[in-house]
């Protein structure tokens, strides 16, 4: 498809898909537009803390954990790279850039998964495909779970595009054997720019990639063939694999070995996907399912090399999901690692509907096809014909699918309750006492300065700014430090100044050599001599301390 349009010669039907595409995409972009350019920050703690990797960044403190003094920086790099850098060429503020640069980049995997389907199963499931991924959203569920066109800039989000791409190069090495090592060293490249973007998408890469490895292997080895040519497509794949995982990996095993002691960070529950939840959660889609699974079940009849990349990175996905959903549940109770999980379970939630998305596609390709067959038999059918020789049935599917996306775009109350949601997080996001906080913090306190205050406020004002702290939230703080005794400090520290114990506190001060205090109240009179104020908006009090 894409070769034919380089060349120049373009068809009336790919200009007509093309032409569907885009209207279908319109209407979200516009939407996501007018939430994102009229949002003062982002609208989830996520992205604050991706705003605040920014801008350590910025601040010359790459390797730096943002908020932890000391603590390496732990959080792959590549989208707060790309804020931090797009935020340098444009002068504009990182948190504007990453405010409004979601809705742009998010049409990237939008762009990937319609070029992968387009490519492997034609225009129909194509636009199928691309319907289902902006449309089939599961209601009750909050908008950052839903695959789709969203204005807010998540890594994992962002990096469904490399997942389709993914999908697309390992189809091409599987169908075409003479273009195999060029098909390796894209896989590669691919698998390492993912991984510094976001754990979870490179994981699955890596599964699917190593074993499609492992498997020509042993087929060479069964059939007494050559294995060299097996071994340098996996050398191919894993040079630049191996790079960026030594390039993220390497400080943190120098620094911490890999040793995890705070859980919490990567066994989050969502809990409308735990196990006793999650048929409940699917069941509210569930026309939507059930075409994903006719989608599904048509490439298990076709028992091609197709359907098999497409049913085992389902399996593949399912399995991360089931294993770190398990995961989650023991470290809950036990409060610790049980066994390995290295992102919480929804990450794989997020590719377990990108898939149904895809099977939406080639079930509604293969409804179609059904459909223009039986009715192109009739005479007067056949002779609705375009000059350029293009079937009317393409004009007419195309159109319908428009017509019908459009539809349900101005008129699903789903959509429209998302488009709320919108609206009402970005307000909430916007709070006027706390992003005038934050600017305050930002602009008149140096990255190295530590602020002692309670896990909202740490999230909503400090962090985004890149200061430290002196605790946050479980599940935003580094993965390779041990939460307990911070939060127990900062817990006494808050006691102390409540009770105006003024040497012990400050002994504790001094230890986190903290600079900056937001109280979550008011403070006895005894803490003037030591505390001044410099900043004061709504409910957020600012306080610098003298030693």
């Amino acid at each position: 498809m894409w070769a034919t349009m380089l060349r120049g010669s373009v068809r009336r039907s790919d200009l007509i898909t093309v032409a569907a595409a885009v209207l279908l995409i319109l209407p979200f972009y516009l939407k996501g537009i007018v939430s994102a350019y009229g949002t003062a920050r982002p609208t989830d703690p996520d992205l604050l803390r991706d705003v605040g990797s920014a801008q350590a960044i910025i601040d010359g403190q790459y390797s730096e954990d943002p908020i932890y003094i000391g603590e390496k920086a732990w959080y792959p790099p590549l989208v707060s790279s790309f804020v931090a850098g797009l935020s340098t060429v444009t002068g504009l503020p990182v948190m504007t850039v990453a405010t409004r640069a979601g809705i742009h980049l998010a049409l990237l995997p939008v762009l990937a998964l319609f070029g992968m389907l387009w490519c492997i199963f034609g225009r129909i499931a194509a636009l199928g495909g691309l319907a289902g991924y902006l449309l089939l959203v599961n209601s009750g569920l909050p908008l950052w779970c839903d695959v789709g066109l969203s204005p807010h800039l998540f890594a994992i989000c962002s990096l469904h595009g490399a997942f389709s791409l993914g999908l697309l190069l390992a189809w091409r090495i599987l169908r075409d054997p003479s273009l195999r090592w060029t098909n390796w060293a894209g896989a590669g490249a691919l698998t390492g720019i993912t991984f510094l973007g976001h754990p979870s998408t490179a994981l699955i890469l890596i599964i699917l990639f190593g074993s499609i490895a492992l498997s020509d292997i042993i087929h060479a080895l069964r059939a007494h063939g050559a294995i060299g040519p097996c071994i340098r497509n996996g050398l191919v794949y894993s040079l630049p694999t191996a790079s960026a995982l030594i390039f993220l990996l390497a400080p943190l095993v120098k620094a911490y070995g890999m040793h995890s002691q705070n859980p919490y960070s990567t066994t989050w529950q969502f809990a409308p996907i735990l196990f006793e939840n999650v048929l409940h959660t699917l069941s509210k889609s569930m026309p939507a399912l059930v075409v994903s699974g006719l989608g599904g079940a048509i490439l298990l009849l076709r028992r091609d090399r197709t359907a098999t990349i497409f049913l085992y990175a389902f399996s593949v996905v399912l399995a991360m999901f089931v294993w770190s959903s398990i995961s989650s549940t023991l470290a809950q109770s036990a409060g610790r690692l049980v066994i390995p999980s290295f992102v919480p379970a929804y990450h794989f939630f997020f590719y377990l509907k990108l898939m149904c998305c895809m099977f939406f596609g080639i079930a509604v390709a293969w409804m179609g096809t059904l459909v223009y067959v039986r009715f192109s038999r009739m005479p007067m059918w056949r002779s609705l014909r375009l000059d350029a020789g293009v079937p009317i049935g393409h004009i007419l599917i195309g159109s319908g699918v428009c017509a019908i996306a459009i539809t349900v775009v101005l008129c699903t109350p789903i959509f429209h309750s998302k488009v709320e949601e919108i609206r009402q997080r970005a307000a909430l996001s916007s709070r006027t006492d706390a992003h005038s906080a934050y600017l305050y913090v930002l602009h008149n306190t140096r990255p190295q300065e530590v602020f002692l205050t309670t896990d909202r406020v740490a999230m909503d004002v400090v962090s985004p700014a890149a200061r430290k702290l002196v605790a946050t939230d479980l599940y935003f703080s580094n993965p390779y430090v041990d939460p307990a005794p911070r939060r127990a400090d900062r817990d006494a520290m808050f006691g102390l100044l409540a009770k105006g114990q003024v040497d012990e506190f400050l002994v504790s001060a001094k230890r986190y050599r903290v600079t900056h205090i937001i109280p979550a109240s008011t403070l006895p009179p005894v803490w003037d001599k030591w505390l001044s104020p410099v900043f004061s908006h709504g409910d957020i009090s600012i306080y610098r301390l003298r030693y």
